[in-house]
């Protein structure tokens, strides 16, 4: 008997000074496929500019990010100090990456789930206020929004934090029957 897994994409988008973060979730999602995995039949893959894009032209440079990341199921957007670069479209990458799930949700459900993760870290000396200031005012419009969004201590805390509310997400998911298991014979 054949098994055929459920892939689970997992759309990763952050400003550039939450590397550490980033590395967390990778390591999360390669653990919960040796663990989780198995009980759901399920596959999560990680999707992130840095490995899922190429250079290429369009109309704007985060336009083409956007088509090359194509469609996702879950959508973490992680922030800390930093708000990102201005785009065609938002005040940052991240904003419009969020942006587009969220509108993706709301209309047809591509993206099954938002999460957001914010850090409550204390600021760092070299601080860009302004850049800051975007963070906070795009948690107001989140708020705004009705969204529910995670704040946590540091690194380790977000790595531990992360798991539990991914693996909760993913049975949530599972039992909704949005992640479902084929087997082939």
């Amino acid at each position: 008997m054949e098994e055929i897994r459920r892939l689970v994409r997992i759309f990763i988008a952050s400003p550039s000074d939450v590397q550490t973060e980033r590395q967390c979730v990778d390591a999360v999602v390669e653990e919960l496929n040796t663990t989780i995995g198995d009980t759901y039949n399920i596959r999560l893959e990680t999707k992130k500019w840095e490995k899922d894009t190429y250079p290429a032209v369009g109309e704007y440079s985060q336009g083409v990010i956007n088509q090359q990341i194509g469609e996702y199921d879950i959508f973490v957007g992680i922030m800390k100090h930093k708000f990102g670069t201005p785009t065609a479209q938002a005040g940052s990458g991240t904003e419009e990456e969020f942006d587009r799930a969220y509108e993706n949700y709301k209309n047809d459900g591509s993206c099954k789930n938002l999460m957001l993760f914010f850090s409550k870290e204390k600021l760092p000396q070299d601080i860009d206020f302004e850049q800051f200031k975007k963070v906070r005012d795009f948690k107001n419009k989140l708020r705004d929004k009705g969204v529910y969004y995670f704040e946590y201590d540091d690194d380790t805390k977000f790595e531990s934090e992360f798991r539990v509310k991914l693996n909760a997400c993913i049975k949530e998911l599972y039992h909704k029957n949005v992640v479902q298991h084929t087997t082939i014979e």
